[in-house]
Order: structure tokens, then sequence, then C-alpha cells
């Protein structure tokens, strides 16, 4: 039987020792970029990126979430980030 090619993507990347060490998908660099620590988002790793932004932020549009969403789905499935964002929002980065 041939190997299915698997991806990971988490929000955060640890170390070693299990501490965080930096943000790792899209939505992960995004949220830390927009002052979100990584232990914080560390919390919501396996959640779904609009569990997290509900959970991080008092208020999200709805086009955010879909917008997060949309590109966390395409990352899941091993689309690098360029074009996840390109075919999630219809620019290049």
């Amino acid at each position: 039987m041939p190997e299915v090619e698997t991806y990971s993507c988490y929000y955060v990347h640890t170390g070693e020792t299990g501490e965080p060490e930096c943000p790792g998908c899209l939505v992960g660099t995004v949220l830390h970029r927009l002052g979100i620590g990584l232990e914080q988002l560390a919390h919501y790793e396996g959640e779904s990126a609009s569990t997290a932004l509900k959970g991080l932020f008092d208020e999200v549009s709805p086009s955010t979430l879909t917008t997060f969403y949309e590109v966390q789905s395409l990352q899941d499935v091993g689309m690098p980030w360029g074009e996840a964002y390109q075919q999630t929002t219809g620019e290049t980065i």
C-alpha cells in the first residue's frame, strides 16, 4: 500500500522542551503579528481558525472568519501559504 502524504499545520511550533518557540502556519503567524502571544495561541492548537478568532477577539467580522477558515482549510491539505492566500483573496502576497 502506498504511503499517504500527511500535513500538519500548527499555530505554534514548540522546541524540544515543549515550550512555544515561533508561530507556525499562516493563521498563527498573522495572529501573532496582531499581538497574540505564543502561549495564548497554543491553547487553540487543534481548533479551527474561527474558534481561535472568536476566543481571542471580542468582535470578528463574518468576512474575516470566512477568510481565515478558507486559508486554514487550504493549508491543511498542503497548499503553500502564498497559494492559499491568493486562492482565498484573489490577491498575491
